[in-house]
């Protein structure tokens, strides 16, 4: 079982709906290469299925420290702050989000989500 297994063994518990077996499994993860973003955005994820957000956002942002451009974690943390009704800094993150991949595959999500954020 290498990096890759585990963040795919993450992905698809996320996927059925089991945030706790995840976390497991991007901490074996982020276990295996300490340096990169992914596994601590997932975690992100995971803990943002659970209704963390505190632990959430901390993690997104870690995960932004290893890797300031990784979009996913910009995502992220913009979910994490909407659900906290942190409007202006989730806007700010979708905004951000736009500026590294304004055709990237959220980019209509993050566009509505800052237009009814904004109203």
């Amino acid at each position: 079982k290498d990096f890759d297994w585990y963040m795919a063994q993450g992905e698809r518990l996320r996927d059925r709906r089991r945030p706790a077996a995840a976390l497991d499994a991007y901490g074996a993860a982020a276990d295996l290469s300490p340096n990169r973003a992914e596994p601590i955005a997932g975690k992100g994820f995971a803990l943002l299925d659970l209704g963390h957000t505190l632990q959430a956002e901390a993690a997104f942002r870690e995960a932004l420290k290893l890797n300031p451009r990784y979009a996913v974690a910009v995502m992220g943390l913009a979910e994490t702050y909407r659900q906290m009704g942190k409007n202006s800094q989730a806007i700010g993150q979708y905004e951000r989000y736009l500026e590294i991949l304004p055709n990237g595959s959220e980019a209509q999500v993050a566009k509505a989500a800052i237009q009814r954020l904004k109203e």
